[in-house]
């Protein structure tokens, strides 16, 4: 993760850690054996945000802190690192840390949720061809408006 980046979300968690591991305690205590993988992820994430659909989810998306090849966003209490490939990242502070481990990783949104969310904030896909005529799909976050979050200052 690129400092810049990496610095917001330090100061993301400083200042919401309590609230971050309320959310993390809310998701862990769905209980998904009846569920699919989707709507276990889905019900993680409603049960983390508090929020009452995932629509709303998509929705309350923001951009925090961008670059060309990554951005921070955050969904309701819960700060997402979106990497080039457009895979949507949540930390949460550990249960029981230990040393470095003192972060895991929080609720998960559907690759049709995270593409959604993407796709309403501006992101730009392309594709590109790799050796042996792969194709990799590459996200350009340069296009994102940023949006003002009281944290921040």
């Amino acid at each position: 993760m690129q400092k810049t980046l990496s610095n917001v979300k330090s100061l993301f968690i400083s200042k919401h850690f309590q609230q971050l591991v309320e959310a993390r305690d809310r998701a862990d205590d769905v209980y998904t054996s009846n569920m699919t993988l989707g709507e276990g992820l889905r019900a993680k994430m409603l049960a983390a945000t508090g929020a009452t659909s995932i629509e709303e989810v998509i929705s309350s998306a923001v951009v925090v802190k961008r670059l060309k090849r990554a951005a921070l966003i955050q969904i309701h209490n819960l700060l997402f690192y979106a990497n080039q490939w457009g895979v949507m990242m949540c930390t949460v502070p550990a249960k029981y840390p230990i040393g470095h481990f003192n972060m895991v990783e929080g609720p998960s949104l559907t690759s049709t949720d995270s593409s959604k969310i993407l796709r309403n904030l501006g992101v730009i896909h392309s594709e590109t061809r790799l050796i042996e005529g792969w194709p990799e799909a590459l996200h350009d976050y340069s296009k994102c408006e940023e949006s003002p979050v009281d944290w921040l200052n």
